[in-house]
């Protein structure tokens, strides 16, 4: 529905702003969750492995990411995220870094390019 205003309008703007505004307070209730329990675990199912790493890849800034991504490496580890779901993670946060995509000459496989980005984003 938001795609039917123009990015000046009013209504965009407003929506804008309702969206940062639950980004926030979505993160704040995920970084609590997790300081609190930990990452939620596979056996907790799909929707409660998902949600954390979705809200804070949905983060605005490179520092939220980095923040939480010892956590969500955990979490990969123990399989209750996938290697695509890390990748991107990465992925985004290699863009916000450096201002492009990160790119490898394939074949590769998705662990040599997990190793390649924490390396390169400094995060081991």
């Amino acid at each position: 529905m938001i795609h039917q205003y123009d990015g000046d309008s009013k209504e965009y703007k407003d929506f804008q702003t309702a969206q940062k505004t639950t980004d926030a307070i979505n993160l704040a209730k995920v970084e609590y969750y997790l300081n609190f329990h930990g990452y939620p675990e596979k056996e907790m199912g799909e929707i409660a492995t998902t949600a954390p790493w979705v809200v804070i890849h949905h983060a605005a800034d490179f520092k939220t990411r980095e923040r939480n991504f010892k956590i969500i490496y955990k979490a990969y580890l123990k399989e209750a995220i996938d290697i695509d779901a890390l990748s991107m993670y990465l992925g985004r946060m290699y863009k916000m870094k450096f201002g492009e995509r990160h790119r490898m000459k394939n074949p590769y496989k998705p662990e040599d390019e997990i190793n390649l980005l924490t390396e390169k984003l400094e995060l081991k």
